[in-house]
C-alpha cells in the first residue's frame, strides 16, 4: 500500500492511499459549542400577545367592580358601619295612628307594641366605607296637626350622594292598631304584630310581614325583592270588600294565611310556577301568563291578587 508524505507545520504526516479513498469512513468530533447549541426561539403569531394582555385587564377590571358592587350594594351587611350615637324620638297619638315613611336607602323596620298612644322612633345612620359625611343625611319626623299621623322623611342636602354607601336604618315601635305607608328605594321592610291598612313598596329591597293583620285596601310591593306574607286578612270593613295586592317582577312570593280566612285568589306569573294547598285551586295557561284561582272560606270574601313574572308563587293555609 502507497502512502504519501505532507509536512504540516513541521511534522511529517502519513497519509495512506485507503485514507484517501475511504474518507466517508473518518469520523470528527464537533466542538462542544456544536454539540449544545440551544434551541430556537419561536416567533409568537402576531398579537398572541396583546391578546392575553387584554384578557387578564378584563379579569382584573371585573374583580374590582365586584368588590364596589359590594360595597355599594350590601349596606346591611358586616361592612356597614353605624355612627357611634343613635337618635330616638318619642310621640304621642291618638286612636289608630297613622305612619308615613320615605327612606331612600336602609331598613325599615316596624314592631307593634303594647303601649296604645305611643309612638317610638330610632334612627340610625351608617356608611360602607367609612369616609362619608353622615351629617349630610337628615332624618326628620313631623307629627300632623291632628297629632295622629307621623311623617317620616329620610333628606339629604345639596351635593349629597344618594348612593348605597350611606343609608339610615328606623327602627319604629307602634300601637298595634297602625295604619301603614312606607316607601323605600333601596332597602328592605319588615313589620311584626301590626294590624291595619299598609301600603308597603321597595324597589330592590324585601318585604317582610309577620303576625300581623291587613285590613282595607293593601298592597305590597317590590321588584327585586323577596316578598314574604305570614298572618291573617279581613274580609270586608266598612268601605266594602277588602282587596290585597301582592307584587313582584323577579323575586319569589311567600304568602301564609290563616287557615279561617275567606277571601278568592286570582294568581298570575308570566313564567314562574304557582303552587298552592289551597284545595280546588285552579290552574290554567292563559294569552300570556299562567293563572290560577280559587276561593276559601264562606262569603264575603277578599280578593287577594298575587302577581309576578319570573319568580315562583306560593300561597297556602295555616294553622286549625
Amino acid at each position: 500500500m502507497s502512502s504519501t508524505k505532507h509536512k504540516r507545520r513541521g511534522v511529517i504526516m502519513s497519509i495512506t492511499e485507503e485514507q484517501l479513498t475511504r474518507p466517508k469512513e473518518q469520523t470528527y468530533a464537533l466542538p462542544p459549542a456544536f454539540l449544545h447549541q440551544p434551541e430556537p426561539v419561536k416567533e409568537q403569531p402576531p398579537g398572541r400577545g396583546r391578546k392575553w394582555f387584554m384578557i387578564t385587564l378584563v379579569i382584573v377590571l371585573l374583580l374590582i367592580g365586584g368588590v364596589a358592587w359590594v360595597l355599594v350594594n350590601l349596606p346591611s351587611s358586616s361592612l356597614a358601619v353605624p355612627i357611634s350615637n343613635k337618635e330616638t324620638s318619642t310621640f304621642r297619638v291618638g286612636a289608630h295612628p297613622q305612619i308615613v315613611v320615605q327612606n331612600d336607602v336602609g331598613i325599615t323596620q316596624i314592631a307593634g307594641s303594647s303601649s296604645t298612644n305611643e309612638v317610638t322612633i330610632t334612627e340610625s345612620k351608617w356608611n360602607t366605607v367609612g369616609m362619608n359625611n353622615l351629617d349630610d343625611i337628615r332624618v326628620s319626623s313631623v307629627k300632623s296637626v291632628d297629632g295622629n299621623t307621623i311623617n317620616v322623611t329620610v333628606a339629604r342636602l345639596h351635593g349629597a350622594s344618594d348612593s348605597n354607601a350611606t343609608g339610615v336604618n328606623l327602627d319604629i315601635t307602634v300601637p298595634h292598631n297602625t295604619e301603614l305607608s312606607l316607601i323605600s328605594t333601596r332597602g328592605s321592610i319588615k313589620v311584626t304584630d301590626v294590624r291595619g291598612q299598609m301600603t308597603l313598596k321597595s324597589n330592590t329591597g324585601d318585604i317582610q310581614v309577620t303576625a300581623s293583620v291587613l285590613n282595607g285596601s293593601s298592597i305590597l310591593a317590590t321588584q327585586t325583592g323577596f316578598l314574604d306574607f305570614n298572618g291573617n286578612i279581613v274580609a270586608t270593613n266598612a268601605n266594602g270588600t277588602c282587596t290585597y295586592q301582592f307584587l313582584t317582577i323577579l323575586s319569589p312570593i311567600r304568602i301564609a294565611l290563616a287557615r279561617n280566612s275567606a277571601f278568592d285568589l286570582d294568581a298570575s306569573n308570566r313564567y314562574g310556577v304557582i303552587s298552592s294547598n289551597i284545595p280546588g285551586m285552579t290552574k290554567r295557561l292563559g294569552p300570556t301568563q299562567f293563572e290560577a284561582h280559587a276561593s276559601m272560606g264562606n262569603p264575603p270574601r277578599a280578593l287577594v291578587v298575587v302577581m309576578s313574572r319570573i319568580g315562583p308563587i306560593q300561597v297556602n293555609t295555616m294553622g286549625s
